[in-house]
């Protein structure tokens, strides 16, 4: 899993490594993801698209990043009143 900020954000990255240690503690280790932060495999605000084309499996990114390609991509981290950090 690329995410779209650097390891050295310990907040932002630091969900990504929680969400690996909950997979694998929820499967026993039987499935593990291995996290990048951005620009170890695909710069940060290129995470949806290498997602896309296969390039890497998952990403961790906000989706307002990617306004420009669908206006749509606002709403899920954007909304006034919107979902906050506990439901996203």
């Amino acid at each position: 899993m690329s995410a779209s900020w650097p390891k050295s954000l310990d907040i932002p990255y630091g969900g990504v490594e929680v969400i690996a240690k909950a997979v694998a503690a929820a499967t026993d280790g039987k499935f593990q993801i291995q996290t990048f932060g951005a620009g170890e495999i695909v710069p940060g605000l290129q995470v949806l698209d290498a997602v896309q084309n296969g390039t890497i499996e998952m990403g961790h990114t906000v989706s307002y990043y990617y306004f420009g390609k669908d206006p749509c991509f606002a709403f899920g981290s954007s909304v006034p009143f919107g979902p906050n950090s506990r439901l996203n």
